[in-house]
């Protein structure tokens, strides 16, 4: 057999995949369904069959279909359903941790009932149908903004999602028969990178959908969803016509039903057991019932889910990207200028791009480079480093958030009061003429140093006005037909209440303050006006000359000048931190997992992310810390103490090497008679 060397990248995009179960089981020469014939087992081909591709299509439009749903959501939430960035928090989480709780359920339904080719139909049917209700409910005159309809459409999203995820990329492995690991490895890299595009055009993507179309008179989510919802229709369509060319593997044994079931039955020895009674530890009580080598096989799988306890804290920090991240983009400036505006809901994609690039600096440059100081070689080395970065990650955050606040709760001095004449003549002020229904702009120090006189065109009529020097500058200023003419004169003046005193809205909403003038009624007519989350305002509303509402907008406060391109640093950290704890976590992991139990860290592994979730709703709920920036320092600071602790974990922590027959990582993705050169990962230290 030929020797093949996999280099470190392709392990860490094999990893990132998300590879799990037992994924190379197809044995050689296995039949198709309806009698298509099986590749060639030619140990030199990198060719991957028709039906490979298939899947690697399925996985792009779902990766899509998720990520893009999940990208507008919080906003959905907080400016559709009007929900308080607290509430809206809470719910985007709880729907996160669903979608990371399912894939277990979806591991034991393939793997001891149904295989992996039925799973993965039946539930993505369930996920299309999620988001064709999550779209339809978007639609305000059948959802009428209420939460029950998204809550249903989300869970079935998220039984959909998270049901598959351990399905599809091993049904894809399924499909190659060579012996070749290198055509193992090209599926997984392709794999890879359909997850990665599929997420960084849909988080590009549905932003622009929702807030560049406009339907029943807000940003379009119901475009927003549908949009996802077709590729997702696209998945299951593209899936149901590779049907002829896929190879089936029957479901075997049940391994995380038997994993728990070991774990339960050592517990339930050990506490009933005699005094006289006694084994190496806990897990040797189930001895009764299972072999030595089953009980060896969950004492390792244990021993990697306990080291990685803390990452629960890393998954609730990292998850933060889609919720209080994007909330904190919200209050940011996104303008570009002549080359349009950056969503606040788009600055996630900057993670998908920053992963596609870093995976090979990191595997290529930055682990060369420290190696030769002996620095980032050990796994656990590079996964403790990984935490830390992640508090550098969320110290920044908070100082962009401590600078946000401090000019959103900062009140400028006005220097200039908006004039509106709403009288039916233009009227004179100083050097210049308003026309009606019209507005110009006139200094406060004029207001204050010399008497303004407001003279009518048409028939001469004056009024003076000055403000005291102890009076603020009103924001608007009106011009108005009185109702009686008491003074001698047919118009009125008006100020309007000054706001630059009350501070900016706490939920993401700009503050909106109308003035109705003069409206025509029994008229139906809309406008639209584009405004700043971060600033306050004064909308008149007045009739024109054709009987229609017309609307003039004032900005009393100006909006928040921190501009969203300051998130950079944060998401570069971020992403450093996932490259250098969640990929080498798994690349550490597989090397681990005993032969039959890849599919128990798998499922492990996803469940830090549903717990880190929680971490993240019991925070937002019981709202422990009101101020965000404070937030993130707690956030810090409980992910400084999960690195220490992992720190301690690790130290103790002995690493396990298995014979090349029973270590399903070498079984994956190494050649059996390879020898590994100083380019791969060591899967021993």
């Amino acid at each position: 057999m030929v020797q093949t060397k996999l280099t470190s990248k392709e392990r860490a995009y094999a990893a990132t995949a998300g590879v799990s179960g037992t994924p190379f089981t197809t044995p050689p020469g296995t039949p198709g369904r309806r009698g298509s014939q099986p590749a060639k087992n030619d140990s030199n081909s990198l060719a991957l069959p028709r039906s490979a591709y298939y899947i690697i299509f399925v996985e792009g439009c779902e990766r899509f279909c998720f990520y893009g749903l999940k990208t507008v959501l919080l906003l959905y939430f907080m400016r559709f359903l009007l929900m308080g960035k607290d509430s809206a928090t809470v719910a985007y989480h709880i729907f996160s941790s669903a979608c990371y709780f399912t894939p277990v359920i979806g591991a034991i339904i393939s793997d001891g009932f149904i295989g992996r080719y039925w799973t993965i139909l039946i539930l993505s049917i369930i996920y299309f149908s999620g988001t064709v209700f999550l779209t339809v409910t978007a639609v305000p005159s059948i959802g009428h903004r209420q939460l029950w309809g998204p809550a249903i459409g989300l869970g079935l999203i998220a039984l959909g999602t998270g049901g598959i995820k351990p399905c599809v990329n091993a049904f894809g492995a399924d499909q190659i028969t060579t012996t070749n690991p290198k055509t193992l490895s090209r599926y997984f890299a392709f794999f890879y990178f359909a997850i990665n595009c599929g997420s960084l055009l849909s988080t590009l993507l549905t932003p622009l959908l929702r807030s560049q179309i406009h339907c029943f008179g807000y940003d379009c989510y119901t475009v927003a969803f549908a949009v996802p919802s077709f590729l997702m229709l696209c998945a299951i369509t593209i899936f149901i016509l590779g049907t002829s060319q896929y190879k089936r593997i029957p479901p075997k044994e049940n391994i995380i039903v038997k994993f728990v079931a070991i774990i339960f039955r050592a517990l339930r020895n050990g506490l009933c057991r005699s005094s006289s009674e006694s084994r190496a530890d806990w897990l040797g009580y189930a001895d009764d019932r299972y072999d030595s080598s089953d009980i060896n096989d969950v004492r390792a799988v244990v021993r990697v889910c306990v080291l990685f306890t803390p990452i629960i804290i890393f998954q609730a920090l990292f998850d933060q990207i889609g919720s209080r991240w994007t909330y904190q983009a919200s209050l940011m400036d996104g303008s570009l200028g002549g080359l349009g505006t950056i969503q606040p809901d788009q600055m996630q994609a900057l993670n998908s791009f920053f992963v596609l690039l870093f995976i090979p600096i990191f595997e290529e440059v930055i682990y060369p480079m420290f190696a030769r100081c002996n620095f980032l070689i050990r796994h656990l080395q590079r996964m403790f480093v990984g935490l830390l970065v992640m508090v550098v990650a969320f110290v920044v955050a908070a100082l962009v958030q401590s600078t946000i606040q401090s000019r959103y709760e900062t009140i400028p001095v006005r220097l200039t009061t908006n004039v509106f004449n709403g009288y039916s003549c233009p009227i004179i002020v100083g050097n210049e003429t308003i026309e009606m229904k019209k507005a110009i702009e006139v200094s406060c120090k004029e207001f204050v140093e010399t008497p303004m006189v407001f003279r009518s065109k048409c028939d001469g009529k004056s009024q003076i006005f000055q403000l005291s020097d102890d009076q603020i500058c009103p924001s608007v200023f009106i011009i108005s037909k009185m109702t009686s003419q008491s003074n001698g004169n047919d118009f009125s003046l008006t100020s309007l209440a000054n706001s630059l005193t009350q501070g900016r809205a706490k939920n993401g909403h700009a503050l909106l303050r109308y003035e109705v003038w003069n409206t025509p009624t029994n008229v139906e007519s809309s406008k639209t006006i584009e405004i700043s989350t971060t600033a306050i305002y004064t909308a008149l509303i007045y009739a024109n000359k054709d009987n229609q509402f017309g609307v003039i907008l004032f900005e009393d406060v100006p909006p928040s000048t921190v501009h969203i391109l300051w998130q950079i640093p944060q998401y570069f950290l971020i992403t450093s931190s996932e490259i250098l704890v969640s990929v080498t976590g798994l690349v550490f992991a597989y090397s681990q997992a005993p032969r039959r139990y890849k599919t128990v860290i798998m499922s492990g592994w996803l469940l830090t992310t549903a717990f880190g979730d929680l971490i993240v709703v019991f925070v937002a709920e019981t709202r422990l810390v009101a101020d965000q920036a404070l937030e993130f320092v707690l956030f810090a600071i409980l992910m400084t103490f999960g690195a220490f602790i992992f720190g301690i974990l690790a130290i103790h922590y002995t690493e396990t090497k298995f014979d090349n027959a029973e270590s399903e990582d070498q079984q994956l993705i190494l050649d059996r008679s390879g020898i590994e050169g100083d380019d791969v990962f060591p899967l021993t230290n």
